[in-house]
C-alpha cells in the first residue's frame, strides 16, 4: 500500500510535503510503432536487439530535447510535520498516511482543470 515514505517520515522526523504535477503525460510523445519489417527505424531496432538483448527508444522533440512544449503545472501544500518516533505502530503510519492523502485529493480539486485526468491512487 506504498506507506514506506510515510513510515520513514515518522522515524526521522521528518516534513511530509504534499506535492503534484499536471500535464507531464504531454511532454512526451512515442512514434507509433511501424509493423512494416521494411521500415528503417524497425531495422535498426531489431539489429540493436539482436547485439544488446533491447533497444534505444526513438525520440523526437525541438531541437534536441526529447520533450514537446506542454504547460506544466506544479501545486503543493504547506508541508505537515509528523512527531518522531523511532518504531512507528502501524495505527500512525496510517494515521498520517491517510492525512497525506487527503491533503492530495484536496490539492487536486483545488488545481484541476477540465482537461485534466481523474486523480487515481493505486
Amino acid at each position: 500500500s506504498r506507506k514506506g515514505f510515510v513510515k520513514l517520515a515518522l522515524e526521522q522526523n521528518a516534513w511530509l510535503v504534499p506535492v503534484l504535477s499536471f500535464g507531464e503525460n504531454n511532454l512526451f510523445h512515442r512514434m507509433e510503432r511501424s509493423t512494416s519489417n521494411s521500415s528503417t527505424i524497425r531495422m535498426i531496432q531489431e539489429r540493436l536487439l539482436n547485439l544488446f538483448g533491447c533497444t534505444i527508444p526513438a525520440f523526437f522533440g525541438v531541437g534536441s530535447m526529447p520533450f514537446v512544449a506542454s504547460k506544466v503545472g506544479d501545486a503543493l501544500d504547506p508541508p505537515g510535520k509528523v512527531p518522531k518516533g523511532e518504531n512507528p505502530s502501524a495505527e500512525l503510519v496510517d494515521k498520517y498516511h491517510e492525512a497525506y492523502m487527503e491533503a492530495l485529493r484536496e490539492l487536486y480539486d483545488q488545481h484541476k482543470t477540465p482537461e485534466s485526468p481523474p486523480l487515481v491512487f493505486q
